[in-house]
């Protein structure tokens, strides 16, 4: 898995989501091969993707609290 690859397609597809929207990755690419993924390729994207969100390479995404099933949500702002 290219994790830049991926990361574009989230780019692609939070821009396609309305503000106020909150999201996990999971939920953002239903509908594509992610549930194929592993479980480990999965959260090292996870990770991945946190990293950028919080380095701002994804302007108008925002990471909020940890819910209680440990998953991380973001929201569009």
């Amino acid at each position: 898995m290219d994790n830049r690859k991926w990361f574009e397609l989230a780019r692609e597809l939070t821009a396609r989501l309305p503000p106020g929207s909150i999201f996990e990755l999971n939920s953002l690419f239903s509908g594509t091969e992610w549930e194929g993924l592993p479980f480990g390729v999965r959260t090292y994207f996870g990770k991945y993707f946190s990293d950028r969100v919080k380095s701002g390479e994804l302007p108008g995404i925002s990471p909020i609290p940890f819910r209680r099933n440990n998953h991380r949500y973001y929201i569009k702002k």
